[in-house]
């Protein structure tokens, strides 16, 4: 039995050194398993939560209105967006402006600057999703953010 208390990662090494298994095969195999969830390991420094909010976009210093697209999950760090594809407003490395809004809510948005991290076509290639680092939050905007995150569920 693995102990899960070391998580994935030290309960599979744990298995792996253990003198019950001297199965070459069982060993390759949990070396497998070690590599496979170390890779997997999320690399964002903060949790992301399922939010279906409205957020704006459109080039920095641009006069243009703002593209609204819903977003699929988010984080203090940034969030995730569905959007048709190929879009050229969005291109990996871009900085734009950016509104946050709750859509049941009346409230002005929350305004800030992100950037275009990623992009990845869907695999029936209906849609690409793309990943967004927020830069900047305006400062009296900022608890009105993080009130996004007391209702939403754990992505």
């Amino acid at each position: 039995m693995l102990d899960m208390k070391k998580g994935p990662v030290g309960a599979l090494t744990a298995a792996w050194t253990s003198d019950k298994l001297y199965n070459g095969g069982v060993r390759i195999f949990i070396l497998m398993l070690i590599k496979a969830v170390t890779a997997m390991k999320e690399r964002r420094r903060y949790p992301r939560l399922k939010a279906n909010l409205i957020a704006g976009f459109r080039r920095l210093e641009s006069l243009r209105e703002y593209k609204d697209e819903t977003t699929k999950d988010i984080g203090m760090g940034g969030f995730r967006v569905e959007v048709e594809c190929p879009d050229p407003l969005f291109v990996i490395g871009r900085a734009m402006e950016i509104t946050i809004r709750d859509p049941h809510e009346k409230d002005e948005p929350v305004r800030g600057i992100g950037r275009i991290i990623w992009m990845r076509e869907k695999e029936d290639r209906s849609a690409c999703e793309v990943g967004v680092m927020l830069t900047y939050i305006r400062a009296e905007d900022m608890a009105r953010y993080v009130k996004f995150f007391s209702v939403k569920n754990p992505a």
